[in-house]
């Protein structure tokens, strides 16, 4: 962002639950961490922050065949944390489309899917609390995609990704992620268990 300082003064006059602290210089992605009202945690980093380098603060405004479009966080209370975001950091939200409990809220780029988290949401499957949920990207061509993870993993097999949606619990996993996710195409894992959802550009 342009000047932390401005958000920091608005967590102070109108969010007091949320705090930051300063970095290791060491620490070359950003400076400064900071959590929401939730407990949720961020980083921020300030265009032309001491430290920062590389991709961290080189914007050549390129679009890519292939970009994230979206992080989606579970939390739970979204109303109050997509107004949060709003008001801290100037995102504008999105429509959403009938029914959908989401809130899109976007810099033009990229947008913030703030979900909601509800234990119930997980019958039948392993309960995963709050926080990331997944991440979104856009690609060029899904089948172009789907033949360079192929390759990918052909070519070095711990790029492997863990199955998704195989046995029931896998399954409900999937299910919850479509109906979180309606706009994504297709759903996997990275190796860590990041899940990733995927949609064709358009």
């Amino acid at each position: 962002m342009e000047d932390v300082e401005t958000a920091f003064d608005r967590m102070r006059t109108k969010y007091p639950e949320a705090d930051w602290v300063q970095r290791p210089s060491t620490r070359p992605f950003a400076g400064i961490t900071a959590n929401d009202p939730d407990g949720n945690v961020f980083d921020i980093s300030q265009k032309d922050m001491k430290n920062r380098h590389a991709a961290y603060v080189q914007n050549t405004g390129v679009q890519q065949p292939r970009c994230i479009t979206h992080v989606a966080m579970r939390t739970m209370r979204p109303d109050e944390m997509a107004r949060f975001y709003v008001d801290v950091f100037e995102l504008a939200e999105q429509n959403a489309g009938a029914g959908d409990p989401n809130h899109y809220l976007s810099d033009g780029k990229v947008t913030l899917v703030v979900m909601p988290w509800r234990i119930k949401n997980y019958l039948g499957q392993s309960i995963l609390p709050t926080g990331m949920d997944h991440i979104g990207f856009t690609v060029e061509d899904m089948q172009a995609f789907k033949n360079d993870v192929d390759e990918l993993i052909d070519r070095n097999p711990v790029m492997n990704t863990p199955p998704v949606g195989r046995g029931a619990e896998g399954q409900a996993r999937l299910d919850l992620l479509k109906q979180q996710c309606p706009i994504a195409e297709h759903f996997l894992s990275d190796p860590d268990y990041t899940m990733l959802a995927v949609r064709e550009r358009h």
